[in-house]
């Protein structure tokens, strides 16, 4: 019985004295990607993106990316419907109009192209946060094809 409590304490110690090394060997790394990496394995952050990953919408499973771009374009619309006050009505008309109007800086107004989408698209960050639409990056890069 005390082999037993000395076992499980010396295997205790152990552990305490790895993680100890692992912790000051991640102080000194030069590489903060895997820093980064491990601390968001520990906090059960997947590490990679599983584009062909099955979904559950509504009690069913979405598989297919037509099916998984029906989900979003349904979720976009449900989020995308703002009220807004008379105030940023107004606000909205006069920006809108900005937009329209000849201006020095015409390249912000002006409707932008489906290659500088993609490649828009393409510097996002999978990872990222999703924004106000809750829609994560990941989603919007694995369907960006299919949109």
């Amino acid at each position: 019985m005390e082999a037993c409590r000395e076992a499980h304490r010396l295997a205790a110690e152990a552990k305490k004295q790895s993680w100890i090394d692992f912790v000051e060997d991640l102080e000194h790394n030069a590489d903060p990607t895997k820093v980064w990496r491990i601390i968001k394995s520990l906090s059960g952050t997947p590490g990679s993106n599983a584009p062909n990953e099955a979904m559950t919408l509504d009690g069913r499973t979405i598989s297919s990316n037509a099916e998984k771009t029906n989900a979003f374009m349904s979720h976009y619309a449900a989020v995308n419907r703002l009220i807004f006050s008379k105030e940023e009505r107004a606000h909205n008309r006069e920006c809108k109009a900005m937009l329209t109007s000849p201006s020095a800086d015409s390249e912000a107004g002006r409707d932008f192209t489906f290659t500088e989408l993609d490649s828009a698209i393409a510097k996002i960050k999978t990872k990222g946060v999703a924004g106000p639409d809750h829609i994560p990056p990941m989603f919007l890069k694995a369907l960006a094809r299919h949109l």
